[in-house]
């Protein structure tokens, strides 16, 4: 019995740690973010676009006041300073074949997030479906009870699980953008790099806390039956 109550006093913990309030909502304001991240993104390709179209046309002016409502769009982000109608020229001079393969990069991310948004809006659903899980765990004394419990959580792991692996590869699509944009359009690729990299986290937590759920309470029903 000393096997059995040491996995009891582990699934208390995990239980504990899944179940508190701070746990849920750091699950739900991360996936929260994605709507508007995936809005954010498509406002971020549009201007870039602009702006692209009107440095090939030599369009400076034009150019700039396209820059100026990306920079003004980011909201709270947290932006230094703003590039002068002469910086903003010269970086897109120099830099337009890399702002081009940046877009172009940004577009696949998009392709990524658009098909994540509708999964992640579930997520929250399917989180406190688990959260509804644990407590029969927590709390029923039958065995068959809590078994019977666990017989959808294995689905629910995978559909995290899938989260992940998605919010990783957008993660990979991301990286190193932000470098080749300018002020503004820099800060839009790393709320949008962050909020990824926060999520594929969040995915991974909620899997993790459900796989240990899922396997002390089959080992500790093992324990019982020997």
């Amino acid at each position: 019995m000393a096997d059995f109550e040491k996995r009891k006093k582990e699934l208390a913990k995990v239980l504990k740690e899944f179940t508190d309030a701070k746990h849920q909502k750091m699950v739900k304001d991360t996936f929260g973010k994605v709507k508007g991240c995936h809005e954010r993104l498509k406002i971020l390709i549009k201007t870039l676009d602009g702006a692209s179209v009107a440095v090939n046309r030599k369009n400076w002016d034009e150019a700039e006041e396209i820059y100026k409502k990306i920079y003004f769009n980011t909201g709270n982000l947290r932006i230094k300073r703003a590039y002068s109608k002469g910086e903003f020229v010269s970086f897109l001079d120099k830099h337009n074949n890399q702002f081009k393969f940046a877009a172009e990069k940004l577009r696949r991310a998009k392709n990524l997030l658009d098909k994540l948004v509708k999964p992640c809006e579930r997520t929250i659903k399917i989180y406190d479906n688990i959260r509804k899980i644990a407590h029969v765990v927590a709390h029923s004394e039958i065995r068959r009870q809590q078994m019977n419990a666990l017989e959808s959580t294995d689905d629910y792991r995978k559909y995290y699980r899938n989260i992940a692996s998605d919010f990783s590869k957008l993660s990979s699509v991301l990286k190193g953008i932000s470098g080749k944009m300018p002020p503004g359009a820099r800060e839009y690729c790393e709320f949008i790099f962050d909020v990824a990299k926060k999520t594929e986290a969040a995915a991974k937590i909620v899997d993790n806390h459900t796989k240990k759920i899922i396997d002390l309470t089959k080992e500790m029903d093992g324990l019982l039956k020997k």
